[in-house]
């Protein structure tokens, strides 16, 4: 007998970033990760900055070491969820092996310059989100290139 699965898509702004079909997912939202199977209850969350991961449909382990390993990383949106399906509405997605590393460091340390900043016209809390995501990113792309060394 196959594997239920539900149909996972994540859309950004600039592109439909993907549309596959899962068994299980864990999903990064702002007050922690919901794990999602077919036939999770319905909801909308808000998302937080962390790593999207997913068991591919007819895969016996989620796939690591892949061109494209099941992750990618999200910076904030919405996910909705109803009874087969998962739509995240992302502000940004990036698969590891996109994440330009100097640039993400760079943005990392504007992150955490504002977070430090006396200045009462910053918004504090969009400079630690900013942080948390400059993070994420960092650790996935460090991660992809460790597997991808080898």
């Amino acid at each position: 007998m196959p594997d239920a699965t539900f149909q996972l898509e994540v859309v950004t702004p600039e592109r439909l970033a993907l549309r596959v079909a899962a068994t299980e997912a864990s999903i990064p939202a702002l007050l922690g990760c919901i794990g999602m199977r077919p036939g999770h209850a319905q909801l909308v969350a808000e998302l937080g900055a962390g790593e999207l991961t997913w068991k591919p449909a007819g895969a016996a382990e989620p796939v690591s070491a892949a061109d494209q390993p099941p992750q990618l990383v999200l910076g904030g949106g919405f996910v909705e969820i109803t009874n087969e399906k998962a739509v995240i509405l992302a502000d940004s997605a990036e698969w590891p092996g996109e994440i330009d590393p100097a640039r993400a460091l760079a943005a990392l340390e504007r992150a955490q310059a504002a977070e430090r900043s006396a200045d009462p016209n910053v918004d504090h809390l969009a400079a630690v989100r900013a942080v948390q995501h400059a993070q994420v990113r960092l650790a996935a792309r460090e991660q992809y290139t460790q597997t991808h060394q080898r």
